[in-house]
C-alpha cells in the first residue's frame, strides 16, 4: 500500500496482483486489493472483492470492518441492498470473532445485527451461544427461545437452547432440545455430541452410577460408532492406506487434541512436548481447535510438526494421521468438547492411546491403551498385562504421578494466610459447579456448620448467572447454611483468576469427580487441598496429586475422615500459615514439577506400548511385555 500512499495507483494494483499470484491462499493481499478499490472510489469493484474475501476466508477478521464501512457508506447514499447485507455481515463477523475466542466482541456484533434487523433468527441463535460462553445462561436461554419464536425449525437455535439448559442443569429438557435438532438436521454435530460424548462426560459427575454401568454406557457408545464406521474398520490397514515409514527411523509420536491452546490440557502437556527426547522420537501435533492463542503459538515453536485439522472431517483427519506414519497416537480429548474419537475408529495410527483429557475409558475398541498411574487405577483399573482387561484400553501405568504441572507465568506470589486477618476460616473451590453433587453440598454444609465463623468461597463461570447463584444459595440453605456464609464469584477468564486463592485458606476437592488443574493451582498458591479417595478413576485424580506432593494426610477414605481433616487444618491457623508458606517450595521439589523426569517416565511407557500387544500385533511390531514399576512415594522414597 506504499505505492498507493504515493499516488501510484496503477503500480499498487500491479504489485497486489503479483502478490496474489505468488500466494493465492493468503487473504491479506486480497484485503489490500479491496481496500485500494474502495479508497480510489471503485465501489462496485471493491464490494465484489470484499464479498470474495469474506466468503473465501470467513475467519479473516480485518476484512469485516472495512466491508462494513463500505456498506454503511453505500446505504447512506441510498443503495437499498446494502441495508440488507449489513446485518448478515455483522452476524458473520460475530461468528468469526467467536471462532477467534473474542466472545465479548462477538456478542457486540450480534447485537448490532439485531439492532438493524430485530427479526434475524440466525443472529439471535448465535447471540445465545455467545451469552452461554460468557456464563450468562439465563440470557442465553431467552435468546435461543426468541430465535425459535421467529423460526421454529431452526436446528441451531434448538441446539443452543439445549446447551443453555444443560448448563442450567435442566438435563431432561436439554436432551429433548437436542433430539428436536436432530429431527430437523440429522447430522447436526453439536446435538450429536451432546447426546453422545457429552452425555458420557456428564455421567462421570454422577455418584449413582457404578463402574460397571459406566463401562457399559461407554462400550455401547463405542459399538455404535464402530457400526457407523464399519466399512472402513479393518486392521491392519488396506494396502492403499499403508502408513509410510519414518525417514529417520525414529518412532513418530502424534498428539491429537482440540485443546492445544490456553486450556487445562496444555498446562500438563506443554512440559512433556518440550522435554521429549528428539534424538529418540519425532513429534507431530494434530491441532483440532478452531481458535489459537499465545499457548498455541508457543507450542508451534517447539521442535515438532504442527497440523491444523479443525476443518477436516473424521475421514480426512484419519487419512492425514495415516499419511504422517504415526507409530503411537496420544488422544487427549476423550469425550470432552472437541473430541475427534470418530477419526480413530479406522485405526490410522499403529498404536492409539487415550490420556489426560478424560479420566475414564472412552469405549472405543480401537483405542489400545489408556495412560494412567497406580494411584488413580488402584480403585478399579489394573495394568495392561492383566488378560481380563481384553484387547482395548488396557491401563499402562506410569511409574510416578501421570501429571506434571507448569503454573501460569502470570500466577501471583503466595499471600499471607487470609484467616490471620479475617474473622474465620475460608474454605474454597473453583471447580465446575456440576461437580457439586448432593453429597458434596451436604458434607460441605456440615463442615461450615461445624467450623464456627467459617465461610465457603465458590468461583466458576456459571456464577455469572443469577439462576446458578440462586441454585447454590438454595442448596446450602436447605442444610441450614445462611447466604452470608457463601461467597459466589464468577470466573475471571484470564490468568488473574489465580488471585482468588489469596482469599482461600483451605481448598475442598469435590467428588466423585475430582479436580486436577484446580488442585494444582491451589497447591501452587499455598492452599492445602482436602480430597476424598473414591473407587473410580475420575474420583482419584486428587489422590495421585497429593501422594506425589507428599501430603497423603490430606486424603480421606470416607466422608467422615474428609470432615475431620478439614476441621483439623482449620483448627490450627499457625500450622496452616506455615504450610502455606512452604507449599510452593514443596511442590517445586516434588514429581509434580520435575518436567524432564516426567518425560523420561512417559517415554518408558511409550516403549512398553510400542513393544506390547497393540504394537506387536501391527505390521512390523515386536517386543515383549515388561514389569510395571510401582510409583515411588516422594516422602518416604519407598516403593
Amino acid at each position: 500500500m506504499d505505492a498507493l500512499a504515493k499516488g501510484e495507483v496503477a503500480q499498487a494494483r500491479t504489485l497486489l496482483e503479483e502478490a496474489i499470484t505468488l500466494d493465492p491462499s493468503h487473504p491479506a493481499p486480497r484485503h489490500n486489493q479491496a481496500e485500494l478499490e474502495f479508497r480510489t472510489g471503485q465501489i462496485d469493484r471493491a464490494q465484489a472483492l470484499f464479498e470474495q474475501l469474506v466468503n473465501g476466508w470467513p475467519s479473516f477478521l480485518p476484512a469485516y470492518p472495512s466491508f462494513l464501512a463500505l456498506l454503511e457508506q453505500r446505504q447512506a447514499s441510498g443503495v437499498a441492498a446494502s441495508a440488507e447485507l449489513r446485518p448478515v455481515l455483522l452476524n458473520n463477523f460475530g461468528n468469526a470473532l467467536l471462532a477467534a475466542g473474542q466472545i465479548g466482541a462477538a456478542e457486540g456484533a450480534y447485537r448490532q445485527a439485531l439492532g438493524l434487523r430485530p427479526d434475524y433468527a440466525n443472529a439471535l441463535a448465535n447471540l445465545s451461544n455467545a451469552l452461554r460462553l460468557l456464563g450468562r445462561l439465563s440470557e442465553a436461554e431467552l435468546a435461543a427461545r426468541g430465535a425459535l419464536a421467529l423460526q421454529a425449525g431452526h436446528a441451531g437455535a434448538w441446539v443452543n437452547l439445549g446447551c443453555a439448559l444443560e448448563e442450567l442443569a435442566f438435563h431432561a429438557e436439554a436432551e429433548a432440545c437436542h433430539r428436536r435438532a436432530l429431527e430437523l438436521q440429522g447430522d447436526q454435530p453439536e446435538a450429536l455430541h451432546n447426546l453422545g460424548s457429552g452425555q458420557l462426560m456428564r455421567d462421570l459427575y454422577r455418584s449413582d452410577l457404578s463402574e460397571a454401568e459406566l463401562l457399559e454406557r461407554h462400550r455401547a457408545w463405542g459399538e455404535a460408532l464402530m457400526a457407523r464406521k464399519a466399512p472402513g474398520v479393518v486392521s491392519p490397514a488396506p494396502q492403499d492406506q499403508t502408513r509410510p515409514p519414518s525417514p529417520s527411523g525414529k518412532p513418530r509420536l502424534g498428539f491429537l487434541s482440540s485443546d492445544l491452546r490456553r486450556h487445562a490440557v496444555s498446562t500438563f502437556l506443554e512440559p512433556l512436548l518440550e522435554h521429549l527426547d528428539r534424538e529418540r522420537y519425532e513429534v507431530v501435533c494434530f491441532a483440532s481447535q478452531q481458535e489459537n492463542d499465545e499457548v498455541s503459538e508457543r507450542l508451534r515453536r517447539l521442535p515438532l510438526e504442527w497440523h491444523p485439522c479443525h476443518h477436516l472431517d473424521d475421514g480426512d483427519l484419519a487419512s492425514l494421521i495415516r499419511s504422517e506414519g504415526i507409530d503411537l497416537l496420544v488422544e487427549l480429548n476423550g469425550h470432552t468438547r472437541g473430541t475427534r474419537l470418530g477419526a480413530l475408529a479406522t485405526r490410522p495410527a499403529t498404536v492409539q492411546v487415550s490420556w489426560l483429557g478424560y479420566p475414564f475409558r472412552t469405549g472405543l475398541p480401537t483405542i489400545d491403551y489408556r495412560l494412567s498411574d497406580a494411584w488413580v487405577e488402584a480403585g478399579s483399573g489394573q495394568d495392561w498385562q492383566d488378560p481380563d482387561q481384553g484387547k482395548s484400553e488396557r491401563a499402562v501405568l506410569m511409574d510416578r504421578c501421570q501429571f506434571v504441572y507448569r503454573p501460569a507465568c502470570e500466577a501471583p506470589e503466595v499471600s499471607p494466610l487470609p484467616a490471620l486477618e479475617a474473622p474465620g476460616i475460608t474454605f474454597g473451590s473453583r471447580s465446575n459447579l456440576n461437580k457439586l453433587s448432593r453429597e458434596v453440598v451436604a458434607l460441605w454444609s456440615r463442615l461450615l456448620l461445624s467450623c464456627l465463623g467459617s465461610r465457603l468461597l465458590l468461583q466458576y463461570s456459571q456464577l455469572e448467572d443469577p439462576f446458578w447463584r440462586g441454585r447454590i444459595l438454595g442448596a446450602f440453605s436447605a442444610h441450614g447454611v445462611p447466604a452470608e456464609r457463601l461467597a459466589l464469584l464468577p470466573r475471571n477468564p484470564n490468568h488473574g483468576h489465580m488471585g482468588a486463592y489469596h482469599a482461600i485458606d483451605i481448598a475442598l476437592d469435590p467428588f466423585p469427580y475430582n479436580g486436577v488443574t484446580t488442585t494444582c493451582d491451589a497447591l501452587w498458591m499455598g492452599v492445602p487441598v482436602v480430597a476424598l479417595r473414591g473407587q473410580l478413576p475420575q474420583a482419584r485424580g486428587g489422590v495421585s496429586l497429593l501422594e506425589a506432593l507428599g501430603r497423603p494426610e490430606w486424603i480421606a477414605d470416607d466422608p467422615e475422615a474428609y470432615l475431620a481433616i478439614a476441621l483439623k487444618l482449620a483448627a490450627d491457623p499457625v500450622g496452616l500459615s506455615a504450610e502455606r508458606k512452604g507449599l510452593r517450595a514443596l511442590m517445586e521439589a516434588s514429581p509434580l514439577r520435575q518436567e524432564a523426569d516426567h518425560a523420561r517416565a512417559f517415554e518408558r511407557c511409550v516403549e512398553r506400548m510400542l513393544a506390547g500387544p497393540a504394537g506387536r500385533d501391527q505390521p512390523g511390531g515386536k517386543g515383549a511385555r515388561q514389569r510395571v514399576p510401582r510409583p515411588r512415594n516422594v516422602r518416604s522414597g519407598q516403593a
